[in-house]
């Protein structure tokens, strides 16, 4: 779980492409109610263990309306869904990013999402996350069906929220702690072609 004004539940499952035969990883991005404060999902951005796979990266879902892919290169995929001020100073850029919908929730509302990421070329793996950081931004946070308070800080914009931990999954058939009081599990499922991570 990644903690913070809103907390964010992200689970990444191992699975196996029965055309390509390939290992891609399937990505669900929720928002819990559990604080009192929800917020639009706008990207989760991230970092890779092996920055060799980053070229031949590709995203599919149906929320997804654009994504980033440079090693240590991303801190926005467009005007509007940016990673800036003190996560990009502390962590430095991302090596992806993964753009949902719209800007604010005139249009849309996002609270949970799935989506797949593939390589072109190799099969990707829960350990392509080992020690990586996390980030998600989130828009349009406040009480549900209530007022939004602007969020003040460093790097938040009024109504927007960044969230970032870092995944400490150094082998990933055991759970280590994440930073900022955030945690990783791994699960197997009944499915001997899937495991899952979940932060």
């Amino acid at each position: 779980m990644i903690l913070g004004d809103v907390n964010v539940e992200v689970t990444i499952t191992e699975v196996i492409d029965p055309v390509t035969g390939l290992t891609n990883l399937e990505f669900q991005v929720n928002v819990l109610d559990d604080t009192g404060s929800i917020g639009d999902l706008n990207a989760p951005y991230f970092d890779l263990a092996n920055d060799g796979v980053t070229d031949s990266l590709s995203v599919e879902g149906d929320d997804v309306t654009g994504s980033a892919f440079k090693v240590d290169g991303v801190s926005k995929i467009d005007s509007y869904t940016n990673m800036n001020g003190e996560v990009i100073k502390d962590l430095g850029r991302f090596d992806g990013g993964v753009q949902f919908g719209t800007a604010g929730i005139g249009t849309d509302d996002i609270r949970s999402t799935t989506f797949t990421l593939s390589s072109d070329d190799t099969s990707l793996s829960l350990s392509d996350f080992s020690l990586q950081d996390f980030g998600v931004r989130l828009t349009s946070v406040g009480e549900e069906d209530g007022e939004m308070p602007p969020i003040t800080g460093g790097y938040c914009t009024e109504a927007e929220t960044t969230q970032c931990c870092r995944l400490s999954v150094a082998d990933p058939l055991n759970a280590r702690s994440c930073a900022a009081s955030a945690g990783t599990e791994i699960s197997s499922s009944p499915l001997p072609d899937r495991r899952a991570l979940k932060v």
